[in-house]
């Protein structure tokens, strides 16, 4: 079937340009162009929270920068499908019933205000690992042991300044040997990339035949978080398992096929939008 791209128009943040990863990629904004897309590069002022914007509102635009831009966005302007940026994708808790336990890496997770977590305090010899439930990144996911559990919450409340009542994912510490990326949209998987292997930023092509069955599978679900997003998939003792699902409108690519990406999320968002009217 043939596709009218000069019907799609994207909003790109320049933030995302300039952290994408030298992999030899067409870079995104030339891919979307490549293919007729109407492509508007800004770079958002974060004070003033302003931005201008040259699409009309209803038109079929979707936006891709940082997690402040796309909530600017959603606020500001009506578009569609506008960005992929939902409540399915931003909390943990929306997925994760929905995925099922038996693929998530955090199968043993209960929820806490962090006030809770730190009253509840941890026993000796026992570590956790502790994230937001919210996805957007309001503190980093990290292990809390017994042993550093003072200076790590003092960092938390400090630094990362994270409050009583935020709400907690909390789950047992699993080995990791490497994490990767799916895209998934309308139901398939687009393109995949390793971004970390033994605890280090690695971005490669590279994935295991075990993590390409679990995004499939992912993909195939009745449940889908969003007509397109990214499933995050670790390798754990010779085992994939579904780490956490991201917003594609706020996530970085590392080494995913930027073409075929921009082919297939323009062709989503051009059926989200005829299917609209």
């Amino acid at each position: 079937m043939e596709y009218d791209f000069s019907k799609v128009n994207w909003i790109i943040h320049q933030v995302m340009l300039d952290r994408a990863y030298e992999t030899g990629m067409t870079p995104l904004d030339k891919a979307l162009r490549d293919i007729g897309c109407n492509v508007h590069i800004t770079d958002y002022d974060t004070i003033n929270k302003t931005s201008i914007i040259p699409f009309s509102e209803g038109s079929c635009t979707v936006s891709y920068g940082s997690i402040q831009f796309n909530k600017y966005m959603l606020k500001t302007y009506r578009f569609c499908p506008g960005s992929y940026f939902n409540d399915e994708v931003k909390k943990f808790s929306a997925y994760a019933p929905k995925l099922g336990g038996d693929i998530l890496l955090n199968d043993d997770y209960y929820l806490l205000p962090f006030g809770e977590f730190v009253r509840r305090g941890l026993k000796p010899g026992e570590s956790v690992f502790i994230k937001p439930d919210s996805g957007l990144k309001t503190f980093t996911g990290k292990v809390i042991t017994h042993e550093n559990f003072d200076h790590e919450i003092n960092s938390m409340k400090q630094i990362e300044i994270v409050y009583n009542d935020t709400l907690c994912v909390i789950a047992s510490t699993k080995p990791i040997d490497g994490e990767f990326r799916y895209v998934i949209a309308d139901g398939e998987v687009i393109s995949k990339s390793q971004y970390s292997w033994d605890h280090q930023l690695e971005v490669r092509i590279d994935t295991f035949p075990e993590g390409d069955a679990l995004a499939e599978y992912v993909a195939k679900m009745e449940y889908q978080a969003d007509k397109v997003y990214f499933c995050d998939i670790a390798m754990s003792n010779g085992m994939a398992k579904v780490i956490e699902l991201n917003a594609f409108s706020s996530s970085g690519l590392y080494a995913c096929d930027t073409d075929k990406i921009a082919k297939a999320v323009s062709i989503a968002a051009l059926k989200e939008f005829e299917e609209s009217y």
